[in-house]
């Protein structure tokens, strides 16, 4: 129930947060036998929000232990299927604790389930793609051990490309691989088992990087940023996909030279006060057409300030508050896109609930329903007025 409710109002909510979505292979996760769903790992609390919501299969998500300490935060956990792995980070003491999850991880797998983790074992901000852990590998392995080599888990990857990485909305790409059974390497397994666990996370990880933009070298990323957002097909994955590759494989010297240049350029833009986007537009363009492109945005700012007013009265807890609130509790930004996005979708459902409730003690249902709808109309010219 909690589930449920929760994967559909965060999926209506990405919706309104994400200003575009683009998931591609998705069909590939409903298989009718037991998952095993490695992904990266950019943006905690969404990375395995955004499989859950954009899927219509039921996935639990491996998690880090520490979040589970107080019981009734590991309750209403446990509910939204979300189960504990520690590392060794949460002390040696802890890591006995996971013979409990490999069995629970085993019951959800006997039953033809699923299961999201993370192989990367912690989470960056960043587009490199980093070590992978062989605990995805060993809990699917672990499983079939146990079943006499019959459940047959197959394993799969989803790759998760963000727009902003270190901040909230924005485009997001999501992309499913092939998945792939664990058959052939059962024969390795029973001889030498590490062996085989290093040879099935090195296959996710070629998964990985078809499914994923990766830039090898966190110092390129801001080069990476700067030139797949000037793109014009920028919403195919295809294009980040290939930009990246472009930056990988490009000289250090001319790199370095462009990122230089394109850090001078903004800077010089940013201190004269014009916004690059307006540069964009207004080039290569007749004259009048430059001034037409300056007044029609003058004139909206004039004649859509009273829609801008009530929408920030009625929306503004919602909208502005999360961001403020997610900065001020998370110093590490891999934790604010998915923070922000999970807060605002449900502060937005008991909101207006909450309005609701209010305009019904005083009007009619159909001014209820009127009302509502002005009042979320104009939160959304309030938002990108503002």
């Amino acid at each position: 129930m909690v589930y449920a409710f929760g994967k559909y109002l965060l999926r209506l909510g990405a919706e309104f947060f994400f200003s575009k979505h683009h998931i591609k292979s998705f069909e590939k996760l409903r298989t009718n036998k037991p998952l095993v769903v490695c992904s990266n790992h950019a943006s905690a609390h969404l990375d395995g929000i955004l499989i859950m919501i954009f899927s219509r299969r039921r996935f639990h998500v491996l998690v880090r232990a520490d979040i589970f300490k107080k019981k009734w935060v590991a309750n209403l956990l446990a509910k939204i299927n979300l189960i504990p792995i520690y590392r060794i980070r949460d002390g040696f003491n802890n890591l006995e604790k996971n013979s409990e999850t490999f069995d629970r991880c085993y019951d959800i797998l006997k039953n033809n389930g699923a299961i999201i983790i993370f192989p990367e074992a912690n989470c960056e901000a960043e587009r490199k793609l980093r070590k992978l852990h062989k605990g995805a590998a060993k809990i699917a392995m672990m499983a079939e051990e146990r079943s006499d080599y019959k459940l047959g888990v197959e394993m799969v990857t989803v790759g998760i490309t963000q727009e902003k990485i270190t901040s909230s909305g924005g485009r997001i790409f999501l992309e499913a691989s092939d998945p792939f059974s664990l058959q052939p390497y059962f024969n390795t397994y029973q001889q030498n088992n590490n062996k085989a666990l290093n040879e099935i996370i090195n296959d996710v990880e070629q998964d990985l990087r078809k499914v994923l933009p990766v830039v090898n070298n966190t110092e390129d990323e801001y080069l990476f940023e700067h030139l797949v957002t000037r793109k014009n097909n920028i919403d195919q994955l295809e294009t980040w996909k290939t930009t990246a590759k472009l930056v990988n494989n490009s000289d250090a010297e001319l790199k370095k030279a462009v990122s230089s240049a394109i850090y001078d350029f903004n800077k010089y833009l940013f201190k004269n006060g014009v916004d690059v986007n307006i540069v964009e537009q207004l080039k290569s363009v007749p004259r009048a057409k430059r001034w037409l492109k300056l007044i029609v945005p003058f004139i909206d700012v004039i004649a859509l300030f009273p829609f801008f007013a009530i929408g920030f009265i009625f929306n503004y807890f919602q909208f502005f508050i999360p961001k403020k609130l997610t900065r001020k509790l998370f110093k590490d930004v891999c934790f604010i896109n998915g923070t922000h996005f999970a807060i605002t979708t449900f502060l937005f459902f008991f909101s207006y609930i909450f309005y609701i409730i209010l305009l019904s003690l005083y009007v009619s249902l159909i001014s209820v329903v009127i009302g509502i709808i002005v009042i979320a109309t104009c939160g959304i010219v309030s938002y990108y007025y503002r």
